[in-house]
């Protein structure tokens, strides 16, 4: 995970994140966003336990009518494919903290679409340990493809092994989000070093992996990207050559085994999904 400080930003870049804070809500929603309450299954709820402002929002695990239990859902968007750009992001930051049972996982995911709603880019963040005071999250974004003209932030909580849904009670709470972008007058560290990006996440039939560039002063180099399992076994190797510019590879995982995996190459840090 990289934490960076949310310094001022410039005056000509705004915040495109809607009701960042979750100040406004219209009954049990808040305004700008989705959440999967259904009848009296309330994953999602308001919360005074803010990081700023009055109000923050709060997801937990919940028993639903048939007892199975209900992982939150939470998403920016009202349209379904969230909200509007004006230029590229390059991360997502939000206030959060958190407690999490049994093998149970807090997934921050950004997904970035174009003007005809196809997917371009992304970026995913797994937060396995409880946190109980509010931590800085950093959701590194990169895009793939071009025209980036929506993004969405999803956030929810799953079992980490991939046996079940999620185990009841775990729970976070997120508040004050930004999206960076280049001209938004940030520092934002994760656009100053390789990052490993993976999504959907979790998944169940392919996963979307983009390498970072190699630099534009390094040659073109080319590693082996490995896939490691929960026992550290490797259960999946390719010789990748990282570019100049991101490259992305598609990984069939239909019929592996549920659970949390992890994607290594070279220096670069490791990043984790989870196949259910």
């Amino acid at each position: 995970m990289l934490l960076t400080a949310i310094g001022p930003r410039s005056a000509h870049a705004q915040n495109p994140v809607p009701n960042p804070g979750f100040e406004e809500w219209n009954g049990g929603t808040p305004a700008g966003w989705s959440v999967n309450n259904n009848g009296p299954v309330l994953p999602l709820t308001r919360t005074i336990d803010a990081h700023g402002g009055s109000y923050a929002v709060r997801g937990e695990v919940v028993a639903g009518t048939t007892s199975v239990a209900v992982p939150p859902l939470l998403q920016s968007q009202t349209n379904g494919v969230g909200f509007p750009l004006d230029e590229p992001i390059t991360a997502v930051q939000c206030w959060y903290k958190c407690q999490l049972f049994s093998s149970d996982v807090f997934n921050a995911n950004v997904y970035v679409y174009d003007a005809g709603h196809a997917l371009v880019g992304g970026g995913s963040v797994m937060i396995t340990q409880s946190c109980a005071d509010f931590t800085l999250l950093n959701i590194p974004v990169t895009v793939f493809g071009s025209g980036a003209a929506f993004a969405m932030v999803a956030m929810t909580i799953v079992d980490g092994s991939g046996t079940v849904p999620a185990h009841l009670q775990s729970s976070f709470v997120v508040d004050d989000l930004q999206a960076l972008s280049v001209a938004s007058g940030t520092k934002n560290l994760a656009s100053e070093q390789a990052v490993l990006t993976v999504f959907p996440n979790p998944a169940r039939e392919v996963v979307r992996i983009l390498l970072p560039p190699a630099g534009r002063n390094s040659a073109q180099s080319t590693s082996d990207l490995l896939v490691l399992d929960q026992e550290g076994r490797e259960v999946f190797r390719q010789q990748v050559r990282q570019e100049r510019d991101v490259a992305e590879i598609r990984l069939d995982i239909l019929g592996w085994q549920p659970g949390t995996y992890t994607l290594v190459l070279n220096d670069t840090p490791k990043q984790r999904f989870v196949v259910r």
